[in-house]
Order: C-alpha cells, then structure tokens, then sequence
C-alpha cells in the first residue's frame, strides 16, 4: 500500500482512538486535494459516498486501513473535479436538453448527467495520471475497487 508513508497503521479500538484516526485520515486526504487543486478545499470523511459540489470534497467513511489508498485515489479523483471540470458548462447542457427537449422526461437529463459525469471522470482521471505519475498507484486502488469487481463485470454484461 502507497499511503503506508502517509498513515498510522496502529489503529486504537477506544472511541477517542477511532475519532483521532479519523481526524488524521482526513488531514492527510485534504493535504492530497490542496496538493492537486492549489486551493484550500475543506474535507468532510462521512457517509458511504464520495462526490464534490465544485466548492468542497466528501470522502466515504467506510473506507477500511488497508484501503487508505483507495481513500486518496477518491480525494485526487474529486479535487481533480474541482481543478478541471466546468461545473457551469455541464449544468447548463443538461438545462439545453431539458429546454429542446418539447416531451421532457427527468430520466433522460438523469441519464444524460450520468452519461456526461463518466466521461468527464475518465477525462480528468487521464489528465492527472499521465501529469502526475507519482499518483498512479492510488488511482490503480480506485479502478482496481470501483471496476474491476463482479458487481461492474455482471452490470456491463447485462
């Protein structure tokens, strides 16, 4: 595992030793979104999905020690969302489809903005791993959990 450097693996059982783990997990996460934005994003580690609004970066906290790289691969992936991505552009083409679109349906900007967030991810994810090679294995992590699993395997199959 990369994060070995950046982590303690010696993680107490005791409710204070949990929350202190946590606040270390989450210092070095936002060491990683400042390093790959420039910018002083606040980190939130909470719930069981990551995402960015453009302006912060929520990382799951179910992600377990020995998937600390994972946990990184998440934070470069949305601190790369608010380094490269034009939030604006992408709301107003989903606002241009609903707009043109004369028998509107919901599910279809839904599946648009889905559509549009995988291409987008797999942009940014190119950019940083072929500028920034130093960060390859912890992307390796996310692809390895996110994509290369039965669950991606069997709905891509069907």
């Amino acid at each position: 595992m990369k994060a070995d450097f950046w982590i303690d693996t010696n993680r107490g059982e005791s409710k204070t030793d949990r929350l202190l783990t946590l606040l270390k997990d989450r210092n070095v996460v936002q060491n990683f979104v400042h390093i790959v934005t420039g910018m002083n994003i606040p980190v939130t580690i909470a719930g069981t999905d990551s995402y960015t609004d453009g302006k912060s970066v929520t990382i799951a906290a179910d992600v377990k020690p020995e998937e600390f790289d994972v946990m990184i691969g998440l934070a470069l992936h949305e601190g790369s969302h608010i380094k490269l991505t034009d939030f604006d552009s992408l709301k107003n083409l989903t606002d241009w489809a609903q707009e043109v679109d004369t028998k509107y349906d919901p599910k279809f900007n839904s599946l648009l903005k889905n559509i549009l967030n995988v291409v987008e991810d797999r942009r940014i994810d190119n950019f940083i791993y072929k500028s920034s090679p130093g960060y390859r294995g912890y992307y390796q992590a996310l692809y390895n959990k996110y994509f290369l699993s039965e669950i991606v395997d069997t709905a891509l199959i069907q």
